[in-house]
């Protein structure tokens, strides 16, 4: 997804309109700079960042802050 300076499928102005809350899990290698995580975090209106993400010691924190992340963002059955 990441790649030049910014990302691959939409530029910095869609990031900004974008309505839809976004999880943005943070990577730590050249082709997923946190850097770009962290951008893409200070434009989008509703965005929250996730770092320190990967590896075994760190899977139960992240998949409650996915799963907390989805209760708060899903709509409710009409």
């Amino acid at each position: 997804m990441f790649g030049g300076e910014f990302v691959f499928s939409v530029d910095r102005d869609f990031v900004r309109r974008c309505p839809v809350p976004l999880l943005v899990l943070a990577g730590d290698d050249e082709f997923h700079p946190t850097s770009v995580a962290e951008e893409i975090v200070s434009l989008a209106p509703q965005a929250e960042l996730i770092v320190g993400w990967a590896g075994p010691e760190n899977k139960p924190r992240t998949e409650l802050r996915v799963r907390e992340f989805l209760l708060a963002h899903t709509p409710a059955p009409a």
